[in-house]
């Protein structure tokens, strides 16, 4: 919803932003919490797990993908999350999750007016690698993405949605997909 807002607000109120430097390109540090859910399909059965905890860091580069004054910027970076699931230890403890992640997105930063507050919404994919567990199979998951910033000066606040199309399957051929909501908080250099 953030995404269609920012691209159908009019010319009147909005201008495109100035690049971080002179060549069109940024950094951005972030930490965020990512509440997971784990969808299950196994023998034509389908589950949704209760929302796993998950807690990420990481690291963005922008660049301006056009010669012209067009805000439109190719991102990529790193990500770092690690999901846990508090249980009881009747039934095993704790489970947990870590990942590694290389988000590509096309990001349009919008300026608003004179002031020193952008929006900036987003689509684009991620690529992730798992730490193995025992009874990992496949490592390697692809995904979709999207959400907005907001960035204030230097600082800034995103909102997001992702999903995995690949599943995570095991060796009893339990597939598993995991998405949700992303908050983050971070800085732009």
């Amino acid at each position: 919803m953030l995404l269609v807002a920012a691209l159908t607000m009019g010319a009147t109120t909005m201008k495109a932003d100035d690049t971080s430097d002179e060549n069109g390109k940024y950094n951005r540090l972030y930490v965020g919490y990512a509440p997971t859910k784990f969808i299950t399909k196994y023998n034509g059965d389908k589950s949704k797990s209760d929302a796993w905890h998950g807690f990420d860091v990481g690291w963005t580069h922008g660049i301006n993908v056009t010669k012209q004054e067009l805000p439109l910027f190719l991102e990529f970076g790193t990500n770092m999350t690690w999901d846990f699931c508090p249980g009881e230890a009747s039934e095993g403890g704790a489970y947990w999750l870590m990942d590694f992640d290389v988000p590509v997105m096309l990001t349009y930063r919008y300026k608003i007016g004179e002031s020193n507050v952008r929006i900036s919404p987003y689509f684009g994919v991620h690529f992730k690698v798992d730490i193995p567990t025992d009874d990992t199979r496949n490592i390697f998951r692809f995904g979709l993405q999207l959400g907005a910033n907001v960035e204030f000066k230097k600082f800034f606040l995103g909102a997001g949605w992702d999903r995995d199309v690949t599943p995570v399957k095991n060796k009893n051929k339990v597939k598993t997909t995991t998405g949700g909501p992303r908050i983050n908080l971070g800085f732009t250099f």
